[in-house]
């Protein structure tokens, strides 16, 4: 499987993933490097249409020119560069995009491209968690592990499976975790 970062600004989290990954697997990296390319104001609350510009695609290529694992797409993802990474796996997606056009999208690309039991990304929860409607602030995410009726037989021990910094479980092969939503799985005071 691959790599692929949507949402690359100014390349700080790729750069990181690229000096982390110890192997030849190929690292795709999307950006519009022209800002957010979508904007809703029901939705999106934090950045607006041509947030995040102060970003160029040379700026971001400096970074890798040495790196030959590396290839970098200019355009909105997917749907202008999502042909380039049409018919590939990935054990890895890092979705940085900001808004929830963005998301929906990228989401809806990679969900049959994703390898079942790699890592799951959770460093964007906050404020995922703060988007959704009557949410006023989150303070604190713990993830908990259901299982039975209405879920899976099996249980999956998240504490031991979780990386010292809190911020990707380590999911076993053929697992699948699935985040629900609220008045169901995400619960909370009104503070």
């Amino acid at each position: 499987g691959n790599v692929a970062e949507v949402g690359v600004y100014r390349g700080g989290t790729a750069l990181q993933i690229s000096n982390n990954l110890k192997c030849d697997t190929k690292i795709y990296l999307f950006d519009t490097f022209e800002g957010m390319p979508y904007y809703n104001n029901q939705i999106d609350k934090y950045w607006h249409l041509g947030s995040f510009d102060d970003t160029s695609f040379d700026e971001v290529s400096e970074l890798f020119r040495d790196d030959e694992r590396v290839s970098i797409y200019k355009g909105i993802f997917p749907k202008k560069t999502g042909k380039f990474i049409k018919n590939k796996t990935f054990k890895f997606v890092h979705l940085d995009v900001d808004n929830y056009l963005s998301y929906k999208e990228s989401l809806k690309f990679f969900y049959n491209k994703l390898l079942i039991g790699v890592p799951f990304y959770i460093s964007e929860i906050y404020q995922l968690l703060n988007d959704i409607k009557d949410v006023v602030d989150t303070k604190n995410v713990k993830i908990i592990n259901k299982f039975g009726t209405g879920y899976s037989d099996s249980s999956f021990d998240i504490e031991s499976n979780i990386s010292a910094d809190g911020k990707f479980i380590f999911v076993p092969e053929d697992t699948v975790l699935e985040l629900r939503y609220p008045n169901k799985d995400i619960v909370g005071v009104v503070l």
